[in-house]
């Protein structure tokens, strides 16, 4: 590989995480290289400028995956520290000593700098998250955070934000897809009959794997992904998604986006200028509901109809 990259991002998490990691990596492509699990490389091209300089390296860590997440290995990750090479600082936010160990492993020798040690020891402590909770601390925007410990300008990444894409006629993309069954809006069915109601057209996508609702008809949500997500989400006027990964996927793609969130507080994980809806009981520190990573179905959502008057919001010219 060139030897053109003195800055690694490391974030091998969820595609979320990946997005979050790469919306800033973008503004300096010269000095970045972004380290991101490998199967998210693709997508996060997608949203560069043509002929960007930003180098993507993937990597597979299998204790960051879903059935695997307390296992610490690193069986084909060695040889990534000869694929990157120059390297002055390895930077990650997530305060995960899994985190820290692997970087010591990829990059022997070099710098590290992280950060998010409070939010990572106060998603496991409710004594230590009861700060955030109270506003003795303040909860951390993940965006945010990269960019305090990077250095690049939060006003720039904004700004990208805030240039979007309007295509016509009125179409609304509904995504109901999350890794956990947890973070799904249970309400589709009825949030999409709502809207075909006042004429606009619908479609309803979800990722590979992702399962449906009791209450929604298997022919009503087409399974898409990779550039086909891409090119869903770029034809859409507003995209409506949970708390996931493709909700940052449409963000960064330019999408004018309305995330749902249940389960977490928001405020750590919004995307600069994304509309968010959530119910009034949600948690206000960094520990999610205790069913955050299950498959159980969580009752407190927003009303469809709330929902429907916000998307119109949106479709105005509004927030």
């Amino acid at each position: 590989m060139e030897e053109l990259y003195r800055d690694v991002m490391f974030e091998p998490w969820s595609m979320g995480d990946a997005v979050i990691a790469a919306a800033i990596a973008r503004e300096d492509p010269e000095r970045f290289t972004l380290l991101c699990d490998e199967r998210w490389g693709d997508l996060i091209r997608m949203g560069l400028p043509d002929n960007s300089p930003l180098q993507i390296v993937g990597v597979h860590l299998p204790y960051t995956m879903r059935n695997a997440r307390h296992k610490y290995s690193l069986p084909d990750a060695l040889a990534i520290s000869g694929e990157i090479s120059k390297i002055d600082v390895v930077f990650n936010i997530r305060g995960d000593i899994r985190d820290r160990r692997a970087s010591r492993k990829l990059f022997p020798g070099t710098r590290i700098r992280q950060s998010g040690w409070f939010g990572f020891v106060a998603r496991r402590s409710a004594a230590i998250d009861a700060l955030a909770t109270h506003g003795f601390v303040n909860v951390r925007n993940r965006y945010k955070a990269w960019c305090d410990l990077t250095g690049v300008s939060f006003d720039k990444v904004v700004r990208r934000y805030r240039t979007k894409v309007r295509p016509k006629p009125t179409r609304v993309v509904i995504h109901i897809g999350a890794q956990w069954g947890s973070r799904r809006y249970p309400h589709v069915l009825e949030l999409t009959r709502r809207l075909q109601a006042l004429g606009i057209e619908i479609d309803v996508v979800r990722g590979p794997g992702d399962r449906l609702t009791e209450d929604l008809p298997p022919g009503l949500c087409a399974e898409i992904s990779g550039a086909a997500l891409a090119e869903c989400f770029r034809s859409a006027t507003v995209v409506v998604a949970n708390d996931s990964g493709p909700m940052h996927f449409a963000a960064y793609l330019g999408c004018n986006t309305l995330c749902i969130g249940s389960v977490s507080n928001l405020v750590e994980w919004i995307p600069p200028t994304v509309c968010a809806m959530t119910p009034p009981k949600i948690p206000r520190g960094y520990r999610p509901l205790p069913n955050y990573m299950s498959d159980r179905s969580i009752s407190e959502w927003p009303a469809p109809g709330d929902v429907v008057h916000r998307v119109l919001s949106i479709l105005g010219g509004g927030d």
